[in-house]
């Protein structure tokens, strides 16, 4: 998500940094298992992915879809 977000190389660094680390520390504790990590690492960017590939961002940085655009009021009919 955050590499299709972010605009700079430093942050998108920062990220991939601290991703890293949280999953080593995450096994380190003993929460999961290592094989559960790995399998995150490969099934939460295919599903994020494949949500993208099926509902594109229609507006990128407007936040609402079309469908889902809050209505102008100057819009609507008058009865």
């Amino acid at each position: 998500m955050f590499q299709q977000y972010c605009n700079t190389r430093f942050f998108k660094g920062l990220m991939w940094i601290s991703v890293c680390v949280l999953s080593v520390l995450v096994i380190a504790a003993r929460h999961h298992y290592t094989v559960d990590v790995v399998i995150a690492w490969y099934t939460v960017p295919m599903v994020w992915y494949l949500y993208l590939y099926h509902y594109p961002d229609p507006l990128p940085g407007s936040g609402f879809p079309d469908s889902i655009k809050p209505e102008d009021p100057k819009d609507k009919d008058s009865i």
